[in-house]
């Protein structure tokens, strides 16, 4: 751990080494608020998890409890707590336990629901969709694809109009994510996968979990079952073809022993990373343009990084010159976290913080409060991608300090993929257009599943001069 100016870290280490305590106080004796009978905190929950854990913290600390609907919840916050649940070096927290509550019936065996060596071997052959040649043929079978779609934000006779950023991007990013992941081009195949996706998107945010055809949740298990089917109905074709899309590649991808995924693995895996890397992207790059919008010097300066490149589509080599836009995203993964909470579940009697936890447990990390903490970030309620800077690097005060997309054994296997993407469209749309965002005008979230702003973020976009 180490400081940086104006912040001051706090050691909480002692408290997550279970080795080291010598007092261990019961379950019961853990600070904390239940909240309304049967709903618990729930509906402070939904409402902004990121005001909630940040009420609880002040007045109870890194570790204390809450019940959502009728489950008994411990949270955890801080980078010393992310690291000790995130790691799992001690083998007590269970991905799969902790997400069967939220999206167990939704992503059940994608590969974030997966542990132990389940989890290792199957990574290792999914990791092969990931590795650099298959991000350049990504990156490449993107680019004009991005070019055709960000020409239809703003028609030419609307130029200067107002647009809807959040569906818009929503739509752009999903048309992107279908030839990509699936290899399927326009057409009512993909309008249909679409559809399903986002169906199975929104249930995870649905109060009433059954499946009731016409409710949120019935329609998620159906869009889930239109998945099951598509990929279940050509894995056999798509072993045998020489098609570079993701899907593709997991169907033919093999371990050093020759073993491969079994149809229902690459059913569930490609699931779940449709889910895990759209939505990632939606909110970064809602946040990113929100930004831009209201920081017109900064959206030039990136604008003048793009120019220099000499390129309307970058290539693999430009990736790395995008310094610009690489800091606007990581602090727009730190400002607004896409995922805000990460679940686990005890496998066994532990102790958490100085407390005895039960097996079975719901355990919950918040990246969300972690990236406002003031005691690690500058400022930390300021859009600043200068706090990324080789000067300043405030995200290396503590290696858990920013954890957008997890860690350990479970850190995304799309982080890459995600930033490339964003690299290609934001250098794309800063050569198109111009674009401008209120200096009064708020970004406000709804949390009721994946967080998405609540007024779907007008934004004025006008062509800029060849």
């Amino acid at each position: 751990m180490t400081a940086t100016a104006g912040v001051c870290p706090v050691d909480h280490r002692a408290l997550f080494q279970t080795d080291n305590q010598t007092e261990v106080k019961p379950f019961s004796a853990m600070p904390g608020s239940p909240g309304l009978p049967f709903f618990g905190r729930t509906l402070d929950y939904y409402r902004d998890p990121n005001r909630l854990f940040d009420e609880l913290y002040r007045r109870f600390g890194p570790v204390w409890r809450t019940r959502l609907l009728w489950v008994d919840i411990v949270c955890v916050c801080g980078p010393d707590a992310d690291e000790y649940v995130l790691m799992n070096r001690n083998k007590v927290f269970s991905n799969e336990k902790g997400y069967e509550f939220p999206i167990g019936k939704l992503f059940r065996g994608g590969i974030m629901l997966k542990d132990g060596e389940t989890h290792r071997r199957e990574r290792l052959i999914m990791q092969q969709a990931f590795n650099k040649e298959p991000l350049q043929q990504y990156l490449n079978q993107m680019n004009p694809d991005i070019s055709r779609y960000l020409d239809r934000w703003v028609p030419r006779y609307r130029n200067g109009a107002r647009i809807h950023f959040y569906p818009t991007i929503k739509e752009t990013l999903l048309k992107l994510a279908v030839p990509v992941f699936v290899g399927e081009r326009a057409g009512r195949t993909a309008r249909q996968l679409n559809r399903a996706i986002t169906d199975v998107v929104n249930a995870s945010g649905a109060f009433l979990r059954f499946d009731v055809p016409g409710t949120k949740f019935g329609r998620g298990l159906a869009g889930r079952r239109y998945l099951e089917h598509y990929f279940g109905s050509r894995i056999a074709e798509r072993r045998n073809s020489d098609m570079q899309d993701m899907f593709s590649q997991m169907c033919r991808a093999e371990s050093e022993e020759g073993h491969r995924l079994t149809d229902q693995q690459i059913i569930d895996h490609m699931i779940f990373l449709l889910f895990a890397a759209h939505d990632t992207n939606t909110i970064a790059m809602t946040t990113m343009f929100y930004q831009l919008g209201r920081n017109r010097d900064l959206q030039q300066q990136l604008r003048e990084e793009s120019l220099a490149l000499g390129v309307d589509q970058i290539g693999w080599e430009h990736l790395n010159q995008l310094e610009g836009i690489s800091k606007v995203f990581k602090e727009s993964l730190r400002w607004i976290a896409p995922v805000p909470s990460l679940f686990r579940a005890t496998t066994e009697d532990t102790v958490i913080g100085g407390y005895e936890v039960p097996k079975n447990t719901i355990v919950i990390v918040q990246p969300s409060h972690t990236h406002r903490m003031e005691e690690y970030w500058r400022c930390p309620m300021e859009f600043d991608p200068e706090r990324f800077s080789p000067e300043r690097r405030e995200d290396k005060v503590h290696r858990f300090a920013w954890v957008p997309f997890g860690g350990g054994v479970h850190k995304c296997l799309g982080r890459h993929f995600a930033e490339n993407q964003a690299k290609a469209l934001v250098h794309q749309a800063l050569l198109k257009y111009e674009w401008h965002v209120p200096e009064n005008q708020l970004l406000e979230m709804d949390y009721s599943s994946m967080p998405k702003p609540k007024d779907r973020l007008p934004i004025k976009f006008r062509r800029r001069r060849s």
